[in-house]
């Protein structure tokens, strides 16, 4: 009904008031009862005298266009869609698993500790030790997919203050010293203390350094060298690099392990597991905080992994 559709009610205006107009659109049937869009340009022209002449323009039929852009719009919805459908399953999934692993880890711990009694056979024992390490494992999995499930959703809350990073590294690296010492690895760490201090988020941040840690002990064979170092970059920069003398990772998989649930094909690094997520958490923490990521490595002499962060975070 053009009579009162204000889209063709502005147009009748522009006419009226003899101004030029430019890919107005409108759609009618063809003669096989087919709807087309048209869109349709046109410049006013006018006498010498001032005298309004008419229009002179042109169309064209954009259906295809407006169906391709249709189509594109509904699938970019059915996407976030999904993909909301997806990390809602994820964190739901996520949260119901930690319940009965919460109890597995509990109760192993109290037949670990013979808190009622011995057990009388060390098998049994064995099988406990067993139990507690498969569920601690689970735990790790649940909380990084629930941890990367909020950041790709966007709900994840950073909190951010002055923090010592000398400090924050020093708790990641207690949590791993245990594994360290089992392999006989050599650990150093250099900080700068003039970059050690920076605006983050602690939590974070040690989340980082302990992800980025645990695969250095992970992919680094017994006797091998890691290494973390805090240093300036730049005026307002730091960066924190924590390099190691393992196994190496293949040149061309190093996008893909930066990817979720992404591993590399390289046969010695899949045979040391993993669940693929500690990488992509650690980059898109790094992004969150202004950062970059960036993976340097050879296969056979070792990685260099290194963070880049603004000392304080762009508050836009």
């Amino acid at each position: 009904d053009a009579q009162n559709d204000p889209h063709w009610s502005a147009h009748r205006q522009d006419m009226e008031a003899h101004l030029p107009f430019r890919n107005f659109e409108y759609w009618i049937d063809d003669k096989a009862g087919n709807a087309r869009c048209i869109s349709i340009s046109g410049v006013p022209q006018f006498e010498d005298s001032g005298a309004f002449l008419g229009y002179r323009g042109g169309a064209m039929d954009v259906t295809n266009l407006k169906k391709a852009e249709t189509a594109v719009r509904a699938a970019l919805e059915d996407a976030r869609e999904s993909d909301k459908a997806k990390q809602d399953f994820l964190a739901n999934m996520s949260h119901e698993l930690r319940t009965p692993l919460n109890a597995i880890m509990g109760f192993s711990e109290v037949l670990q500790m013979e808190f009622f009694g011995p057990l009388n056979n060390a098998r049994y024992l064995d099988y406990v030790n067993d139990i507690s390490q498969s569920a601690n494992h689970l735990l790790d999995l649940v909380n990084d997919i629930l941890d990367l499930s909020k950041i790709e959703a966007g709900k994840l809350e950073l909190s951010f203050t002055d923090i010592d990073l000398t400090a924050v590294a020093a708790t990641a690296v207690r949590e791993l010293t245990g594994q360290m010492r089992k392999k006989s690895q050599h650990f150093s760490m250099n900080i700068d203390q003039d970059a050690a201090t920076i605006h983050a988020d602690g939590a974070a941040i040690r989340q980082m350094l302990t992800n980025l840690l645990s695969n250095a002990v992970k992919f680094t064979p017994e006797n091998g060298d890691i290494m973390l170092s805090i240093t300036t970059v730049k005026s307002g920069t730091v960066k924190i690099t924590i390099s190691d003398t393992g196994i190496g990772i293949p040149e061309e998989d190093i996008e893909k392990v930066l990817t979720p649930f992404g591993q590399s094909g390289d046969i010695e690094l899949a045979r040391e597991g993993g669940t693929g997520l500690g990488l992509p958490i650690v980059n898109a923490l790094a992004k969150l905080h202004g950062g970059t990521f960036d993976i340097e490595s050879v296969i056979g002499v070792g990685t260099q992994a290194h963070i880049t962060l603004p000392r304080t975070p762009d508050p836009g």
